[in-house]
């Protein structure tokens, strides 16, 4: 019986046959650049996989080149490529949230939603945060520049190893990062085309 795996494994090595699964990826040709609300500008790249998962891309550029070392260069975050609709509507909420507060003079600081990355992709149970945050305008100047109100979305990306990583982005990003989260079903079945094509021609 031995010999019989020892036959099989040599036969497996010269042929180069694999077991595992072709996957292929899209990366989004949207870029969200973040400049305001933060110490760092941000550069936001989504890439979809055909498995059946996405990710972000978060290159960091510190604002204060004194600084760059305090940061990392970048952050990735993983997400079911099932959630990303409900991320984009979580998003979007957000938007229509901005309205209500403006017209009701509401300063809060609420929970939005939670994801969490597919388990294969989640060996230390990353998580990704949504809040959105409203304050008070009280000078003249700001109530007739800003409204009543000014509104942002805070996200928090949860490392178990780092802590917690957040980005303030204004009302306008947050509709743009939904826009980017809404192209995933698209870009999911690119990704598979490609599968399919690879598939055929690396025989």
């Amino acid at each position: 019986m031995k010999i019989l795996y020892v036959i099989f494994a040599v036969w497996v090595f010269i042929s180069g046959v694999s077991f595992a699964r072709t996957e292929c990826s899209v990366k989004s040709d949207k870029i969200l650049n973040i400049h305001f609300l933060n110490e760092c500008d941000f550069k936001i790249h989504l890439h979809v996989s055909s498995d059946e998962w996405h990710r972000l891309v978060i290159f960091i550029l510190p604002k204060d080149k004194i600084k760059k070392n305090i940061y990392p260069r970048f952050v990735t975050q993983y997400f079911s490529n099932k959630d990303a609709i409900n991320i984009a509507k979580s998003l979007e909420k957000c938007a229509k949230w901005a309205d209500i507060v403006e017209d009701s003079e509401l300063a809060t600081n609420k929970f939005v939603a939670s994801y969490y990355a597919p388990l294969e992709k989640n060996p230390r149970k990353y998580s990704f945060d949504i809040y959105f945050i409203s304050m008070l305008n009280e000078s003249k100047s700001m109530i007739d520049v800003l409204g009543k109100t000014s509104s942002h979305v805070q996200l928090f990306f949860n490392d178990p190893g780092t802590g917690k990583f957040s980005i303030r982005m204004s009302i306008e990003d947050a509709k743009e990062l939904a826009s980017m989260f809404r192209a995933v079903p698209n870009l999911e079945k690119q990704a598979k085309e490609k599968v399919v094509k690879a598939d055929t021609i690396l025989r």
